[in-house]
Parts: C-alpha cells; structure tokens; sequence
C-alpha cells in the first residue's frame, strides 16, 4: 500500500493546499498511542525478558508560507513505559525544521535547519531497527544550522554570493561526535543562462569537536562554465588549497576539477562533478529519471564529511525522497508534497524519526565514499519500493586522539538494503512486507555484525484524522559480541486534530 496510498494521499494534499489558500500558518497537532510485546526487550539472547512497551507520543506539524519567510516543522515528544523494566522508561523527541527569510528583497536572506533524533553510537555496537528497546549504542543527536547570506546583481551581467553558514552538533549523554563547524564562502559569477559563463569563489571551514582537534581548510578557484543549450551545462574550475587536517603544520596544494549538468526533460536529471583535493579523488554524480509508474535514481559520492547525516536514516531518505518524486506530477507544491509523503509513510509505519541504521558518531573529519541506489514502482493496487547503499568510511584527521570506531579501524565499511512490497485491499486500508539488511565491517573479524529484518503491516484509516495499523516483526542481530534474535507485535492508533 506504500505507494498505492500515495495517489489518495497526494489528493488529500492538494485539496488541503486549496482550502489552506490565504492562510499563512497552518498548525496540525498530532497524537498516537503504540503497544508493543517483544520477546527480548534487551536485545541479548543471554538475558531474554519479554516485555510490553507503551509508547505516548505527541506531535505538531506546522508550515508558515508568507511572502517573506517560509518554513516547516514536524516535532514530536515520545514517552516510553515498560511494563516490568521500569528502568528503562524514557521520554525521547524527533523534530525535522526547516526555515527561509528574506530580510532584506534582493539582498539579505536567512537560511536555517534543526533535527533531534536516534543514531548509532558504533558501527560495532548492537544494531536495531529503530523500535523503543533498550539499546546502549543508541542516543539522541540535535544539529542546528544557520546560514546568514548576502546576494545579489552586480550590473547587468554578474551576481554575487557572500554566506557564513553556523552548525552545532550535540549528542546526550557523551561528547563523541559533539563538534561546532563554520563555513564562510564568497563567490562571484557571470549570470545565470549565458552560453560561456565565469566564476571565482573563496571559501573557509573550520571544524571544532569536543573530544578531537580543531581543523580548517580552504580554498580558491576561479572557473568557466558553457552551457550550449539548455539542456547541457559543463564547468571547469582551477585554483589553490590549504588545510592543517592531515598534518600537523598547513599544507598547501593545487586543486582543479570539471562537471557537467544534463537536463533532457523535467523527468531526467543528470549532475557529476569529479574534483583533485588534497585528500585525493572527490566526486559526485546524481542521476534521476521518472516514468508515469516508476522513479530510478542513482548517487555516488566521495568527499570530507564533519557533520554526521541527518538523523533520518539514508535509507528512509531514499524512501521520502522516491515518494517526493513520484508525487512531483500530482502536487507541485514542495510543501503540500511533503505533507502528502509524511503521510504515507505514517501511515504504511515508515516514521520519519527512524534510528540511522547507516551512520555512527566520530570525533574527527572522515573521508566517505558512498553508493546509493533507489528504484520505486507503482502499480494500480500493488507498489514496491527498493534501495540499496554502500559506503567506506575512514579518518583523515591526522591530528586527532579522538576515541571512535576510527581510532582502531582504518576503515568501517557499510552495505545495506530496504524493500518494501505492499497492496491495497480496500480504499482505506492496504498490507505490506518490510525486509532490511544492513553489514558491518571493520579490521577485526570478532567486531563485524550483520543486521536483517522483517516487519509486515496492516493498516486502515478509521476516519478523516485516525488510522490504525497492526503488524509483526523479526529481527536477527548477528555478530561474535552479542548476538540476538527478535520478535514483536505492536499496534499503533493514531489522530490528527
């Protein structure tokens, strides 16, 4: 039912867009109630306790479309109780904001972003699916991100860019990926839609985490752009760089690299880039396509990376994000599209505050390559839903005494896949299957795990605001440490006011 709902679901959104014309704000409060009975609350084979865990969680969703600032929010407070491990109760919050201002038209502009939500501690540490067990190697992450900006013409034929972006990351209860980033940038360029363009940019970073070192790298480029005809678009930029990342003292380098941008149609999109850093090799490329049924897309990327991702995990990121685009057609809206996507996924149980299954805390600027690949297909009452990623992460802060996963591995490599198959039996109501897998792999064999999972769904909506779903789980956690095999029911009831 996945992608089956979403064709009601995207109607109920753009008749909600219609009758919230004129209305800046708009609130939606939320609330649901989860009982869940598992048959190994601990998540160890060598100490089983069943358990039943209630789950009281209250939400509110808002969007603000004026004429000069704009935003969303969904945050929601979740408060756990068991039933015999009282201990373990708890009260947790996921929020997902985003937030644009024009101060001043044409010239002054506020970009900003929070989230709080769970992730992994380890990579080696007992993995899980993100249910409300009793997990050490889980807690919660809150990013904030503010971007200052200044932009604007330069006559008739230039524009200019000139930003600082702010971001803090914080995690409970330790300092492990705790870090404060700025990154100022000022760029200069001919206008957008010229057949042979130019640009010249300088940009800073610096990296301050709080059990590691504090870091930073530049760099200046000047470069050409030819675009000619709208559907192709090709760069290439040359400059210098400098970090004190990789040693102890500033390292200076030449850095270059080229792009291309193809956009044959709205429905297929093609972008990559490959850059010489000082690191080595960087590159992306980002390839969509969409059929009247069926959305492909396609991502590679390696690069630096300070912040840790977003707390929604990547796999449930391809899953709104192949949502998002399958809807583009039937609501144009972003915001009214995004609405109509949380939806779907409350209802098929896919919740956007999701523990990340793909990414773990360090202390230090890493270097990741990663893989993605997402393909989604929608029949008349059957859908499915498939994404699959690799990645390789590893340290290149050679200054840091940091204590994570990298401090003893050279390297964490990740693979992992989600298929969701499902079907609508009747207009309100639809079934689906989950499956996931996830691997973990590091220098020692005794530290290597593999995480699969099944889940299968039923859910039906009771009126306009409330629905209720019903479903059954197994999990099996499988490493030399502290394995354990899992199985649950639970059941959600859910309102909108």
């Amino acid at each position: 039912m996945l992608l089956a709902a979403a064709g009601g679901q995207a109607q109920e959104a753009a008749q909600l867009q219609q009758s919230q014309r004129g209305r800046p704000l708009t609130v939606q409060p939320s609330a649901s109630i989860t009982e869940t009975l598992t048959d190994n609350a601990l998540l160890r084979d060598s100490d089983k306790r069943t358990e039943a865990i209630t789950q009281l969680t209250a939400g509110v969703a808002a969007t603000l479309r004026a004429d000069r600032v704009s935003g969303v929010l969904d945050y929601q407070l979740t408060g756990t109780v068991h039933a015999r491990e009282t201990k373990a109760d708890k009260v947790g919050q996921s929020l997902r904001s985003t937030l644009s201002a024009v101060l001043i038209d044409e010239l002054f502009y506020l970009d900003g972003s929070a989230s709080i939500g769970r992730q992994a501690i380890s990579a080696f540490g007992t993995q899980d699916v993100g249910r409300p067990l009793d997990n050490e190697n889980s807690t919660e992450v809150r990013s904030l991100s503010l971007t200052p900006s200044l932009r604007g013409r330069i006559g008739d034929n230039a524009v200019f860019d000139a930003r600082v972006n702010f971001t803090k990351q914080s995690s409970e209860g330790s300092n492990r990926g705790d870090l404060t980033t700025r990154t100022d940038t000022l760029s200069v360029g001919a206008r957008p839609g010229v057949r042979l363009g130019w640009n010249a940019s300088v940009t800073r970073g610096s990296y301050k985490y709080k059990d590691g070192s504090n870091t930073h790298d530049s760099r200046a480029l000047v470069g050409l752009t030819y675009q000619p005809d709208p559907s192709w678009r090709f760069s290439a930029n040359a400059g210098r760089e400098e970090n004190d990342i990789t040693t102890l003292g500033t390292r200076n380098n030449t850095t270059w690299g080229v792009g291309l941008q193809w956009v044959p149609s709205p429905r297929t999109q093609l972008a990559a880039t490959r850059d010489h850093r000082f690191f080595g090799e960087a590159h992306s490329i980002s390839f969509t396509h969409r059929e009247p049924r069926t959305t492909w897309r396609f991502t590679s990327s390696r690069d630096l990376q300070s912040a840790q991702p977003n707390q929604v995990s990547t796999l449930l990121h391809d899953v709104y994000q192949l949502l998002f685009d399958m809807l583009a057609s039937r609501v144009p809206d972003p915001v009214a599209r995004r609405d109509a996507v949380l939806r779907v996924m409350e209802q098929e149980g896919i919740p956007a505050s999701a523990v990340v299954t793909s990414a773990f805390l360090n202390s230090a600027v890493t270097l990741v390559s990663r893989q993605e690949l997402a393909f989604g297909y929608q029949g008349i009452r059957s859908s499915a839903l498939l994404t699959m990623y690799r990645s390789d992460t590893r340290r290149v802060d050679g200054r840091s005494s940091a204590i994570d996963d990298l401090s003893t591995d050279p390297a964490v490599r990740q693979h992992g896949a989600l298929l969701t198959l499902s079907h609508r039996l009747t207009p309100a109501s639809g079934i689906s299957l989950t499956l996931t897998w996830q691997r973990n792999r590091g220098a020692s064999q005794a530290r290597n795990n593999e995480l699969s999972s099944a889940s299968l769904n039923w859910t039906t909506r009771l009126g306009p605001h409330s629905n209720l779903a019903l479903g059954a789980r197994h999990v099996e956690f499988d490493t030399a440490l502290n394995p354990y095999n899992e199985n649950a029911v639970f059941a959600t009831l859910g309102v909108r006011f």
